[in-house]
């Protein structure tokens, strides 16, 4: 798989070892040099995929992969420290993954040798409230919750649930100042 990020041409690549290795192309030298690899704990056929908030520009990445192992692991890659990568979410899908996986509209699609196609929503490391900072007693307001993953993509479907408590305190003439 290749893309191009900050104007830097990279390629990640995955091995019948179960290494995933990121490589950035220099395209003076027209030679490859690694940036980082990391090993998952079988074989990998698949090819992996990417997502960022701005793949040519961002610095925050999920790459899933999918392994013989029956698992379709996240790494989560910041481009601002290209020399680490960390093995985060895993998804089980019971048998050998050797489709690709997709993301399409914040969903996460793969498939294993048990046939059945799944989906999930990607994974949900903080929550964005917003709405007016201060409102007048009587006034109505809308809030909106909305979820982003950890490259910052904002997740329309999710698996997860968000407890959310709101405090105010009373401002001058009856207002409420929300922290």
């Amino acid at each position: 798989l290749a893309f191009k990020n900050n104007n830097k041409i990279y390629v990640l690549t995955c091995g019948e070892d179960g290494s995933v290795k990121l490589w950035l192309f220099n395209t003076s030298s027209r030679l490859f040099s690694m940036e980082w690899q990391t090993k998952l704990p079988a074989k990998i056929y698949s090819t992996p995929a990417i997502v960022g908030s701005n793949v040519s520009a961002g610095n925050l990445f999920d790459i899933f992969v999918g392994c013989n192992d029956g698992n379709v692991y996240t790494l989560n890659w910041n481009s601002l420290n290209p020399g680490g990568v960390t093995i985060g979410q895993k998804f089980s899908t019971g048998k050998s993954v050797q489709v690709s996986p997709a993301v399409a509209e914040s969903e996460l699609l793969f498939s294993s040798s048990a046939g059945i196609l799944q989906s999930f929503g990607r994974p949900v490391s903080r929550y964005i409230l917003s709405g007016p900072v201060t409102i007048s007693v009587g006034q109505a307001v809308t809030y909106l919750l909305e979820a982003a993953d950890l490259a910052n993509n904002v997740v329309k479907t999710y698996n997860g649930s968000a407890n959310i408590s709101i405090s105010a305190d009373v401002g001058p003439e009856g207002s409420a100042n929300f922290p």
